[in-house]
């Protein structure tokens, strides 16, 4: 099977950056220097007629001086100088142009004469453009990042693309945060050229990438996007946050990457046909794809949840009734089975509260409970993680001596990293979705780190699980009605 044109893109064997600096935060020089230090894999040639040489690389006046054909060029120049630059580069045969620099078509009538101009001239010779006003890509294949933020990118199964540069590495700093992994990342920029529905047809044959996370603006080629998004759904998750929903939101969303916004309510309905799942919140897109893209899919709606506390039991439901799943009853064999176990003032029904009980065993055993009844196709489970805010409290407000502090990590957070290890092993023995959340800061918690180094991410709020177990719901019955392929 013949390689996808983009493979150069995501893989090139030798990249130009024209703008490249040695001056402490100049565009150049983050851009620049993440490249150095993400270990790319290819031949470096960064271009700077001021500089003689970067982080121990060689610097060459211009992209002649380069003098052999080039696979990608990085311009991190002022707008008006890129079409002479592009020129230079159609001489070396330059196949893909990442534009950098801003000032184009978002600011205006100049802009988008200057605009034009650098897509004749890329046509023209042939060079493919991303951008311009992009914050650059990544590509876990070949160790290439040109990115702007130093992000510690970690590889993984997600493709990302976004409209917004700065939103878009913001949500990959959270994902990485919480334990997801990047197989390709791309901010589009202005899309004078490649445009997203080119990077989704990609997407539908890469082996690296198995769910898509979207932020758009305004979708240019409306048509052709659900085409290809119908095909892609099929066989991998994509979740999109379209914003622009409101008069206030077109405006700036015209003003940012000159995007063009039509009625809210007809994307709502061209999502729903082409499968793609849409997030109604920034981070709450996070969420989902992070379901997607390592949980299974329920087999229905049925959902049990498992609370250390009633009232986080409540607003769960309250959610899962928003997003039509169903919060079913106990039956009640799965009732005389948990009375064997559980504390005698437990819930008896579903939510399922444990009244906060410390007891691993008797956890585990209500998780498994749950997840063998028929009746059950997923589990919320609510409360994880967030027994590390005691002992940070003890250790630094109290009066308690270090034993004891000790007894009581092995009572609260050995306890709950042992929980989160069980239920790691519960989703792939049963074959159901385990959506976890806490209802306290995990960033201490040894349990959310076990959870997220296999990928399980900590959502923190059950309005948001709620909403992340609905979308794989939603996903299933989509495959379903499709006749798409199960992962």
């Amino acid at each position: 099977m013949p390689k996808h044109a983009l493979d150069v893109l995501f893989n090139p064997r030798s990249i130009a950056v024209i703008g490249a600096s040695s001056q402490l935060m100049k565009w150049g020089f983050l851009v620049f220097h993440n490249m150095v230090r993400g270990g790319y894999k290819g031949r470096l040639y960064p271009i700077n007629p001021k500089e003689k040489e970067i982080f121990g690389i060689k610097v060459y006046p211009n992209i002649k001086a380069v003098g052999r054909e080039l696979d990608m060029v990085v311009v991190i120049v002022p707008a008006p100088v890129v079409p002479q630059t592009l020129r230079e580069c159609a001489e070396l045969g330059v196949k893909y142009a990442v534009i950098i620099s801003g000032g184009f078509g978002e600011t205006g009538i100049d802009g988008k004469n200057l605009q034009e101009e650098v897509l004749e001239i890329a046509r023209s010779s042939g060079i493919r453009v991303v951008g311009p006003n992009t914050m650059g890509m990544y590509s876990s294949t070949s160790n290439l990042s040109l990115l702007m933020p130093p992000i510690p990118l970690r590889p993984g199964n997600i493709g990302f693309l976004s409209e917004s540069g700065n939103l878009g590495t913001t949500m990959m700093q959270s994902a990485i945060i919480n334990g997801l992994g990047f197989s390709r990342y791309v901010s589009v920029g202005n899309q004078a050229d490649l445009k997203i529905y080119e990077f989704l047809e990609y997407f539908i044959d890469d082996k690296e990438t198995e769910a898509i996370l979207i932020y758009a603006e305004g979708l240019q080629e409306g048509r052709e996007f659900l085409d290809i998004a119908k095909r892609l759904t099929r066989r991998k998750p994509v979740v999109i946050y379209k914003s622009g929903r409101t008069e206030a939101g077109k405006k700036a969303a015209a003003s940012h990457v000159g995007a063009m916004a039509g009625s809210d309510h007809v994307y709502d309905a061209a999502f729903r046909q082409a499968g793609v799942i849409r997030a109604n919140h920034s981070f709450e897109m996070v969420d989902i794809v992070s379901a997607l893209s390592r949980q299974p899919l329920p087999k229905g709606r049925r959902i049990g949840i498992l609370t250390y506390g009633g009232g986080w039991g409540v607003i769960a439901s309250d959610f899962c009734g928003m997003y039509n799943l169903e919060v079913p009853p106990l039956p009640p064999e799965v009732i005389r089975e948990m009375n064997k176990f559980m504390p005698p003032h437990w819930s008896k029904g579903n939510p399922i509260d444990t009244v906060g009980t410390l007891d691993v065993n008797i956890f585990r055993r209500a998780v498994e409970t749950v997840l063998e009844c028929d009746e059950i196709d997923g589990l919320l489970v609510l409360g994880i993680g967030g027994y590390s805010f005691f002992i940070h409290y003890y250790r630094n407000f109290s009066l308690l001596t270090n034993h004891q502090l000790s007894q009581m990590k092995t009572l609260l957070c050995d306890v709950e990293a042992q929980i989160a290890k069980d239920l790691i092993k519960f989703i792939d023995k049963y074959n159901k979705p385990i959506v976890v959340t806490s209802i306290a800061d995990v960033v201490m918690s040894e349990a959310a780190r076990i959870l997220e180094d296999s990928g399980i991410m900590n959502i923190p709020s059950p309005e948001r699980a709620a909403k992340a177990m609905a979308s794989l719901a939603d996903y299933g019955e989509y495959l379903r009605k499709s006749g798409g392929k199960k992962r």
